[in-house]
């Protein structure tokens, strides 16, 4: 399994499911005492696991086959059908639900660099941003009270959040570097970077411990042994 996603009770798991075949990306619930495995979703393209909301909804990132990286949103209602939350032909790398499971953070291309913004989730309506020089993996508070975020030069950002009609949002500010293998201009998927807990007071950060290579060494006229 792959980007595993606890459900609010803690009983079951939602993950992406890669063990069926080359080619095949199957989206799963499993039971933690049982063990029995629920196929949610067979897509196309890749796809990425992103939250299990208190009212039981399933949210994902799903590539679009194009000329240029594409994603979609969706949200997949209890006995319902899956309902496109972000579709607008840009790259969404990540999205993470507000608590109450009103409104939806996520780090998107659309104005040509990744910026963390904010929208409502159960029905569509105006984008807020909340990064202002670049961003993304956005995480939030358990209250739904501060959103957290990386910025491009790995920090890790905070800003107020509270719900409205525009809601008002906190100029970001820093709180401590990172050095995560993850990047917000990277248009891919990272595992998982990084998580916080309901109060705020503590992070658990996928650290980079040994920084990457800087140098490439080219060698010519090499001829292999046979």
């Amino acid at each position: 399994m792959q980007n595993p996603i606890w459900s609010p009770d803690g009983a079951q798991i939602f993950a992406l499911d890669l063990s069926r075949g080359i080619g095949i990306f199957q989206l799963i619930t499993t039971s933690i005492a049982s063990g029995d495995v629920v196929d949610v979703r067979r897509p196309p393209t890749f796809v990425k696991p992103m939250g299990w909301t208190r009212d039981g909804q399933l949210v994902w990132i799903e590539f679009v086959l194009s000329l240029r990286p594409v994603t979609t949103v969706w949200r997949l209602p209890p006995g319902g059908e899956p309902v496109p939350v972000i579709e607008d032909g840009a790259f969404t790398n990540e999205a993470r639900v507000s608590p109450d499971g009103r409104w939806i953070a996520f780090s998107s291309s659309r104005s040509g660099r990744f910026q963390i913004e904010v929208t409502t989730f159960a029905a569509r309506g105006p984008r807020y941003q909340v990064s202002i020089d670049g961003g993304g993996y956005p995480r939030w508070r358990g209250d739904g009270g501060e959103l957290y975020f990386l910025s491009e030069d790995s920090r890790l950002m905070a800003a107020s959040f509270s719900p409205g009609s525009p809601p008002a949002i906190g100029t970001p500010t820093p709180l401590f570097e990172v050095r995560l293998s993850a990047h917000p201009e990277r248009n891919g998927f990272a595992a998982y970077e990084y998580d916080v807990d309901a109060d705020g007071s503590r992070f658990l950060v996928n650290r980079l411990v040994t920084p990457p290579e800087t140098s490439l060494t080219v060698i010519t006229g090499w001829t292999p042994p046979r």
